[in-house]
């Protein structure tokens, strides 16, 4: 029964999840399928915070849960705290060190711990390469299943590995040609490797099999990080302006055109991340099997 109630859940919208997990958790507070749902809902709902409190309750009560320690991780990667989602789904894969959906969970926390802190030396960063053993593990274990493989890519592209990231994507994508996550990752790929026609392409392909386009946590990260590439023509530009002792006037144009680049790089990054599908494609990572 728990088994069915679970599998209700994960269903259903994190809006509706909202709506019954609750009731559910006041007739057991140990149900680990409905909190579990819960956790995954508050953090898709950009409600992180709750998502903790709610996780960290559902480990004091069931310590030797995998799942809600898995669940936890996710809740504090969602919110930023990425080194201590490193402890908690290290935990996690203690408990269940051949269950794919703590293998991704860990891969992912580990990559984004890697993107947040390593910039020329990502390919030794000691996170990365726990990242790459947990993503392999996970594609050892659930080859058939597309997420393993875009969670493998999603470690390629943290280390700037573009072609190795759009190899890896493509096996996803041939499993499943029509998850947009693939898509986007193949978008990004070919951004790295600055063939900007390529990716937009892409881009739009993912939009055309999800209109609101899906979007991971790390993939998020990856793409504000790539936004702050404005920064560099813009300090140039600046110094060009010192040496040349440029006008008041041209200083306000590029302060302006500043301005502008950050508001819109925000509102993108921001909009991207609350759509609807992206609050979905969080939850890539718990697409096998249940909890």
């Amino acid at each position: 029964m728990r088994h069915g109630h679970s599998a209700a859940l994960r269903a259903l919208p994190a809006e509706q999840v909202l709506e019954f997990a609750p009731a559910a958790l006041i007739a057991d507070p140990r149900d680990i399928d409905a909190r579990v749902a819960l956790v995954n809902a508050l953090a898709d709902l950009d409600r992180a915070g709750e998502a903790i409190s709610v996780a960290k309750t559902g480990v004091e009560l069931e310590p030797m849960s995998s799942a809600l320690h898995a669940a936890h991780a996710m809740a504090l990667r969602v919110a930023g705290k990425t080194a201590k989602s490193l402890e908690a789904s290290s935990q996690a894969v203690r408990l269940s060190p051949n269950d794919v959906n703590v293998l991704m969970c860990r891969d992912q926390c580990s990559a984004q711990h890697a993107s947040g802190r390593v910039s020329l030396t990502r390919t030794s960063s000691p996170h990365l390469r726990d990242a790459v053993l947990h993503a392999d593990r996970a594609c050892e274990l659930a080859p058939h299943v597309a997420a393993t493989h875009f969670v493998r890519a999603q470690v390629h592209l943290v280390a700037k590995q573009w072609h190795d990231a759009e190899e890896r994507a493509r096996v996803g994508l041939a499993i499943d040609p029509t998850d947009s996550m693939g898509l986007e990752i193949l978008g990004m790929s070919h951004a790295g490797r600055r063939d900007f026609r390529g990716a937009s392409e892409h881009y739009v392909a993912a939009g055309r099999v999800d209109a609101r386009s899906q979007a991971s946590p790390l993939l998020a990260a990856l793409s504000r990080q790539r936004a702050l590439l404005l920064v560099f023509p813009l300090v140039a530009a600046a110094r060009g302006l010192v040496a040349a002792r440029a006008s008041l006037a041209a200083w306000i144009v590029l302060i302006a055109v500043t301005s502008l680049c950050v508001a819109v790089g925000f509102a993108l990054s921001r909009s991207w991340w609350l759509s609807p599908t992206a609050r979905r494609a969080r939850r890539t990572q718990r697409a096998v099997g249940g909890s």
